[in-house]
């Protein structure tokens, strides 16, 4: 089911026998919800269609990606991937900050920057390497999966 807010007047919300809220954050009332059967995939997706790499897919080829693609967590600080290391997996950043080092620069990686699918392609290894610098979710496809 879904919720509506209504807002209406003193006078109205008296009338019907509604109370009047109290401002402020600390009084906001708060309904746990179950998320809609098909979130996960539609957040995924949302994330697949803002990358370059994937917004020209038909729904066929996106329901093909989301058949394989897996989510992985990382805590802050840890190595994602090393320079060196073979190419196994096309990452895509779901939420966090990533530092991204190559060829003696870093830069930060966020929401739906991605890394990997050109070693995932081409069985080369990595020229960097990758740390999380926060709590990461991160979209991963395997190259078992290409």
């Amino acid at each position: 089911s879904k919720v509506k807010v209504i807002h209406c007047s003193d006078a109205r919300a008296e009338e019907g026998g509604f109370e009047k809220v109290r401002p402020g954050f600390e009084h906001t009332i708060r309904i746990e919800a179950e998320p809609p059967l098909h979130a996960e995939a539609n957040s995924i997706v949302q994330i697949l269609m803002a990358t370059d790499l994937f917004r020209s897919f038909d729904v066929a080829s996106m329901v093909d990606v989301l058949s394989v693609i897996t989510t992985r967590s990382y805590a802050a600080k840890e190595v994602i991937c090393s320079s060196g290391e073979e190419g196994a997996y096309l990452r895509i950043i779901r939420s966090g900050t990533v530092n991204y080092e190559r060829d003696g620069a870093t830069r930060e990686l966020r929401y739906c920057d991605y890394f990997g699918e050109g070693e995932l392609l081409t069985d080369a290894k990595l020229p960097c390497t990758a740390v999380a610098a926060t709590r990461v979710e991160m979209l991963e496809m395997g190259r078992e999966d290409v």
